[in-house]
């Protein structure tokens, strides 16, 4: 039976109950790709599904919403060029390229025509990346009410919440007998070193809930013990990056918060300094929360692993330098000279994306085989896999999502402008943490990341739909 034959009411009643199927499923891949980034079985299949509900839906209505922004074309501009990369080209490798495949036997250079290193890397590179954009796009599809997204941004901060829980307990149990140490049943898996950039992102969002006024009466209690908790876990994570981030994440919040607050013309001047005072007390005891847990729950003095850190730095200078010292090649400014020589013998197009691991064999200097997977800096490591062309494709991303951001901060509606403003500093923080880690090389990060993007485009298109009375429309629509 078609679309067309189907009777009104029974249509009208399958399109709901598709859209709430569609909700459940984004919902579920928010729960399931934190505790599986491993491989992309998971995210597959929920694109997949994703899709077919929409096309389905689509066939019903007779026609598709499809909401677009600066940013869809140029992730997909870039897409394009990853998947450009590996198509075998009708011209001899440029002379500086590699003279020989890395990823087969040596052949003539002549006869190399393709782009990248590694096309098997580039291939799962590709993939991986055609998901997150294929997320990217369908989350302000799902999620067209302020209701819808209300929900997203409760459950995002419980899947923080309860992952924060979870690593504070893991650093209780045993040494010898860690809570979540090794696989879990159904395939999952606890890696501690994943967990702290994806709490990264989330924390800005219960902060700006609580503190730019976007949570209910009811809720800002909990919005603010559940930052309490997140804001802990990355303070005293293993990466010392986590401390920087959480710092740079608050900041950045206090001085968009002054200078963006207006002061309401409705209030008279003694409930203005009722307000002040209350928020005043509020981040004090936030802060105290974050103190008194970070006293309570970090197992190693954070300023001996912020030493050890520098210390590696310094030998990784010294050997820059020309100094002999030992294990200098596991420093990042090691890491980093090794990539960017990478970068400047492929400058225009880079050695293939996703190829990173493949192409440093060549200019790594440590003794023995090693197989160094990241740069531990997210934006050298796209210049060496993408060349000029990616990172001006970087710089467009990075320019079209500030422009939506601010946007987003100027939401006529708390509700709008508390959302926009967690999820943009969200991204703010994994993009800074980006300069000395490789976050965003996880399945999960980079998940969570292309929803925090999209959230903002939701605000966006919210605004336009609902305009400055859309808090009373927060109900969950089809």
């Amino acid at each position: 039976m078609t679309g067309r034959n189907l009777p009104m009411m029974n249509r009208e009643r399958l399109i709901v109950w598709i859209e709430r199927l569609s909700l459940a499923v984004l919902l579920f891949l928010l729960v399931i790709i934190p505790i599986h980034n491993f491989n992309v079985e998971w995210l597959m299949g929920g694109v997949l599904v994703l899709v077919s509900l929409r096309i389905i839906a689509a066939t019903l209505v007779k026609r598709l919403i499809l909401p677009w922004s600066r940013l869809h074309w140029i992730v997909l501009a870039f897409l394009a060029f990853c998947l450009v990369q590996l198509l075998p080209l009708p011209f001899s490798a440029p002379p500086w390229s590699f003279g020989h495949s890395f990823d087969g036997l040596p052949v003539d250079p002549a006869r190399w025509s393709y782009l990248t290193v590694d096309r098997q890397a580039t291939v799962e590179a590709v993939l991986r990346l055609a998901l997150l954009v294929a997320i990217f796009v369908l989350v302000p599809i799902l999620v067209r009410s302020p209701g819808r997204l209300r929900l997203l941004v409760n459950w995002l901060t419980g899947v923080g919440f309860s992952i924060a829980i979870l690593m504070i307990l893991n650093r209780f149990s045993p040494p010898n007998q860690p809570l979540l140490g090794g696989a879990w049943p159904l395939g999952f898996y606890f890696r501690r070193l994943e967990y702290p950039g994806l709490l990264e992102m989330i924390f800005p969002l219960p902060v700006a809930m609580v503190f730019a006024r976007g949570a209910r009466r009811d809720q800002v209690i909990l919005y603010g013990f559940a930052g309490v908790v997140i804001g802990v876990v990355v303070a005293t994570a293993v990466t010392q990056g986590s401390l920087m981030v959480l710092i740079a994440e608050l900041v950045a919040f206090g001085l968009l918060s002054a200078s963006g607050r207006r002061p309401s013309r409705s209030l008279s001047p003694r409930r203005a300094r009722i307000g002040r005072l209350l928020n005043t007390i509020g981040v004090t005891v936030f802060i105290a929360g974050l103190l008194a847990g970070v006293v309570w729950t970090a197992t190693r003095p954070i300023s001996q692993e912020i030493s050890k850190d520098v210390e590696e730095e310094l030998r990784g200078l010294m050997a820059i330098e020309g100094q002999p010292v030992q294990r200098a090649e596991h420093a990042r400014l090691v890491m980093w000279k090794n990539s960017l020589q990478m970068f400047a013998e492929h400058p225009l197009v880079g050695v293939g994306w996703g190829a990173f691991a493949t192409g440093y064999a060549r200019y790594d200097t440590a003794p023995g085989f090693r197989r160094l997977r990241a740069a531990h800096n997210d934006y050298v490591q796209l210049l060496a896999e993408t060349g000029l062309i990616g990172g001006a494709l970087l710089v467009l991303f990075l320019i079209a999502l500030v422009r939506l951001s601010r946007c987003g901060w100027a939401s006529p509606s708390p509700f709008g402008r508390s959302v926009a403003l967690g999820a943009s500093l969200g991204c703010f923080g994994i993009l800074v943490h980006g300069l000395v880690d490789f976050y965003l090389q996880s399945m999960a990060n980079a998940f969570i990341f292309a929803v925090l993007v999209a959230v903002l485009v939701v605000v966006r298109q919210l605004d336009a739909h609902y305009g400055a009375g859309r808090d009373r429309q927060d109900t969950v629509r089809r």
